[in-house]
């Protein structure tokens, strides 16, 4: 009997989730979007939870936006009422000009 073939599990620190994109502006060298979780398909190890319902800021590094396998994919994480799939990380963020980014980053647009 064969086993079905199993997706790796997301890495450490990250999230795998479906959402609505609420809002977008552009800062400096990414984006700053507000996300609203519709579903969270997968959790990395030590990822701290994202309920469902919530509204999340991330960061959005144009580098991600250049490597999205299809253009349309970019498009639409910067589209306001769009939805979207992809995979964020959680990052422990200093600040010292009393300007705090977001603790999530977009690592990948599916």
């Amino acid at each position: 009997m064969e086993k079905a073939a199993q997706s790796p599990a997301p890495a450490p620190g990250t999230a795998m989730v479906s959402a609505l994109v609420k809002g977008c502006e552009e800062k400096d060298d990414s984006f700053l979007c507000t996300l609203l979780i519709e579903q969270v398909d997968g959790y990395g190890a030590s990822t701290p939870p994202l309920p469902v319902g919530s509204e999340v800021d991330v960061a959005v590094p144009k580098s991600v936006l250049g490597e999205a396998s299809d253009g349309s994919q970019a498009a639409a994480l910067l589209a306001i009422d769009n939805r979207v799939a992809v995979t964020l990380q959680h990052r422990q963020v200093l600040s010292t000009d009393g300007d705090t980014p977001p603790v999530w980053r977009v690592i990948a647009i599916q």
